[in-house]
């Protein structure tokens, strides 16, 4: 849960609770030790808390890692196999995204809206795919000239990740539309 909190946050009500713990201390002399050590003790908490979520922040890695997945399905073949299995594992996520674009056309068909309304977003997603076909080649052509030597098998595995990325982006976008039968 930690994780989830940024170390300001934290801060924040470490800084409240630490306000509300010295005007209850105030108020009751008699127990000042005791107050003095729960406020220590709330201290020493809150301070581990927010190291915590300062270094749960830190070891995130990037939003996005360079082919990781495909590096795992194919990473423990020798040059020549690796290449095969990118290129096995390239041919299925080109297929993958194909049926995940027809899954979604097939979606926003079935979606209840008006025909306009759907027409744009048939014409829009259209374009969108375009546009990451192009961003997709780039991108990976790009990545693969930083690799020399394994330049071929970076750029398939680039392909095939950003086209399991691409499947998940459908699959999440029109996942959700209410279908004209679902509303009977």
């Amino acid at each position: 849960m930690l994780a989830f909190l940024s170390w300001q946050v934290l801060f924040l009500l470490c800084a409240g609770m630490s306000r509300a713990i010295t005007s209850v201390r105030n108020r009751t002399k008699r127990n000042q030790q005791n107050m003095r050590t729960v406020s220590a003790l709330v201290f020493m908490a809150c301070f581990t808390a927010a190291l915590v979520a300062i270094e749960a922040t830190a070891a995130q890695p990037p939003a996005v890692a360079t082919h990781a997945v495909a590096a795992q399905k194919c990473g423990e073949f020798s040059h020549t196999g690796g290449r095969q299995c990118f290129r096995k594992l390239l041919a299925e996520s080109t297929v993958s995204l194909k049926k995940a674009e027809a899954d979604a056309l097939a979606k926003i068909a079935q979606w209840f809206e008006n025909d306009r309304y759907k027409n744009v977003a048939r014409t829009r997603m259209r374009a969108a795919g375009a546009s990451f076909a192009r961003y997709r080649a780039a991108r990976c052509a790009y990545l693969a000239a930083l690799h020399g030597d394994t330049r071929d098998i970076s750029r398939l595995a680039c392909l095939a990740d950003m086209n399991a990325e691409r499947v998940l982006e459908l699959t999440r976008n029109t996942h959700d539309l209410p279908s004209d039968s679902e509303l009977e």
